[in-house]
């Protein structure tokens, strides 16, 4: 008996299909073969590199936290708990004015959390060109 496919590879071979094989005439359906198969690119880059990306952001929130990151993998809703609670306290802490916007430390965290984001909806942005360096 044969392994079942892969499924990162199956959904990453599909957007491929749709964005580069199929050929549809009408400009609106078009458009939205366009849009699935960028969502299904995004979804299979996230079963791909999600976790380890969210474990990255995990640890450079707790850095700009001055927390310890948390030790082994958690489970994908904890992860996103997490994420969550430790992004409020992050935003929370930079409004009460604990930890200056201007922090040196505070935007290159920011900017290396923008840049894990960005490579799973467009592994092809480059956030050097488009933001820089300060």
């Amino acid at each position: 008996m044969r392994p079942p496919p892969d499924n990162v590879a199956v959904l990453a071979a599909v957007a491929t299909f749709l964005a580069k094989e199929l050929r549809v005439e009408d400009p609106a359906q078009a458009f939205r073969v366009k849009v699935a198969a960028h969502l299904l690119g995004g979804v299979a880059r996230g079963l791909k590199v999600g976790e380890a990306l969210d474990e990255q952001a995990m640890g450079l929130l707790a850095m700009l936290l001055n927390e310890d990151a948390p030790e082994g993998p958690l489970a994908a809703e904890d992860r996103a708990r997490r994420l969550h609670d430790q992004q409020a306290r992050l935003s929370a802490r930079v409004l009460a004015g604990d930890v200056p916007p201007d922090d040196e430390t505070l935007l290159q965290g920011l900017r290396a959390l923008l840049a894990s984001e960005l490579a799973l909806s467009n592994p092809r942005f480059d956030l050097d060109d488009q933001v820089g360096e300060p």
